[in-house]
């Protein structure tokens, strides 16, 4: 049950004070990562689910929403499989970085939604580096967040 309460609190948290809704998504992505390792991926993904779709019933389909069903929420699984491949650290941060610009460039274009509604950006390039440089940090933080956590979930 918790597992199911805690990212709906976060999501709700970054739909109330959404000049931080990076880390209330951030946190509820890094909550369904450790969903994974201690429930496994059948039953995260149907955490996953329906906290997608009672994400959706209360609040519609707004930015927050969105970000956590397609980018940070599926994110979860998205590492959590392409970090179980031994792949090289560049390539995984490449493949890492290709799915935040594909979920990015999907989120912006075919669902008109921008992170910060009331900005206009004036130097798109920028904002695209500025975004895969946070990308970046969040999920170094997702990761050093998960490594410390499996160290007392596995005591």
């Amino acid at each position: 049950m918790i597992f199911l309460l805690v990212p709906l609190i976060f999501i709700t948290l970054s739909n109330l004070i959404p000049q931080i809704g990076f880390v209330f998504s951030t946190l509820s992505c890094l909550f369904l990562m450790v969903e994974i390792c201690i429930n496994g991926v059948q039953k995260s993904l149907i955490v996953y689910l329906i906290n997608s779709i009672l994400l959706v019933l209360i609040f519609k389909f707004n930015s927050s929403t969105l970000l956590f069903i397609f980018l940070f929420g599926f994110y979860a699984f998205f590492k959590y499989f392409l970090e179980k491949k031994t792949l090289r650290l560049g390539d995984e941060t490449l493949i890492k970085l290709i799915y935040f610009n594909i979920s990015i460039l999907f989120l912006f274009n075919h669902l008109n939604l921008f992170i910060f509604n009331k900005i206009e950006i004036r130097y798109p390039v920028f904002a695209i580096i500025l975004y895969n440089i946070v990308f970046i940090l969040i999920d170094l933080l997702l990761t050093y967040s998960l490594t410390y956590i499996e160290k007392y979930i596995k005591k």
